[in-house]
């Protein structure tokens, strides 16, 4: 009984910590919907490093970033021109002044207990309602801090710029409405896979060249 007991209890421990996002490793897909178009975002994380594919509509990818949360690296690959370039980080965070107003109001999406933060940005004049979760997705946070300081894809974390602000809660959907509640954008997590990742997924491919910056 004893033995069981500490199975239980093992299994227990296991599964708490898969659930607060400690040491993920895995796939996570967002999709971006807009008006005009869809855009997937698949993120594969393995220990310090990430890769975010790009891809459009048809699931082609457009584009791939492999981050190392560790170095703070960048790297921009093209399966286009099999090419891969660095990307430098150029400036530093600028704080969000936007209120951030923590609500009550939850559901349950993908069947997490997700609460809902509301964001006027009126700059753009416009509202998000985010829906986040409990995860502790370290990696996020890292990742959304290195790409707010590039020039270039800086964009990739436009409606997660609070996030890394209040570490600890992980978007599970996004939603952008004009001020006359017309829809503008929304991302949303269309999977979140606990698997093993090969290494060889964030090394750059030996027939790609290096772009010159």
């Amino acid at each position: 009984m004893k033995v069981v007991f500490f199975l239980l209890v093992l299994i227990k421990l296991v599964f708490i910590q898969q659930v607060r996002g400690e040491g993920f490793e895995g796939n996570i897909t967002f999709v971006k919907q807009t008006f005009y178009d869809t855009t997937f975002y698949v993120f594969s994380v393995k220990n310090k490093l990430v890769r975010i594919d790009e891809e459009n509509s048809h699931k082609q990818i457009i584009q791939s970033l492999v981050i190392n949360t560790a170095t703070k690296s960048i790297t921009a690959l093209s399966p286009s021109q099999k090419m891969y370039t660095t990307i430098f980080k150029n400036h530093v965070i600028i704080p969000c002044n936007d209120k951030v107003i923590k609500t009550n109001n939850y559901k349950l999406i993908e069947g997490y207990k997700c609460y809902q933060w509301r964001i006027k940005n009126n700059s753009e004049n416009s509202e998000i309602s985010m829906w986040v979760c409990a995860l502790d997705f370290h990696f996020f946070n890292d990742v959304v801090s290195l790409l707010t300081q590039t020039d270039d894809y800086s964009g990739y974390c436009k409606f997660f710029y609070a996030l890394p602000l209040i570490p600890g809660y992980f978007p599970i959907l996004v939603e952008e409405r004009t001020f006359l509640r017309e829809s503008k954008m929304n991302i949303a997590v269309h999977d979140i896979s606990h698997r093993e990742i090969s290494e060889k997924v964030f090394e750059i491919p030996g027939e790609y060249k290096c772009l010159r910056n």
